[in-house]
C-alpha cells in the first residue's frame, strides 16, 4: 500500500498553554482528500470554535482496511492459540 495516511488532525489557531484544559474537536469525513478545501474549511472550523479537526478520507481508509485487516488476522488472530 503506497500512502498509508487515511486520517489527520489539524490544529486550528494558537497553540494552547498547559493551563488550557478545554479543546473542541470535530471529525470531517469526506470521500477523498480532493474533497477537502483546506483554506475554506480552516476558516469554517475556526468560526465554529473548533481547536482540532480530524479529517478522514473514506477512500484511503477503505484501502487501509483492505491492507490491514488480513495482516491483523494473520499476525494476531491466527496466532492467539
Amino acid at each position: 500500500m503506497g500512502n498509508k495516511e487515511f486520517a489527520k488532525t489539524i490544529l486550528l489557531g494558537k497553540q494552547l498553554n498547559l493551563n488550557d484544559i478545554v479543546e473542541t474537536y470535530a471529525a470531517d469525513i469526506r470521500e477523498s482528500w480532493e474533497s477537502f478545501i483546506e483554506d475554506k474549511l480552516y476558516q469554517l472550523y475556526r468560526n465554529e470554535g473548533f481547536t482540532r479537526v480530524l479529517q478522514i478520507s473514506k477512500k484511503d481508509f477503505r484501502a487501509f482496511l483492505i491492507w490491514a485487516l488480513p495482516k491483523y488476522k494473520k499476525e494476531v488472530l491466527d496466532n492467539e492459540n
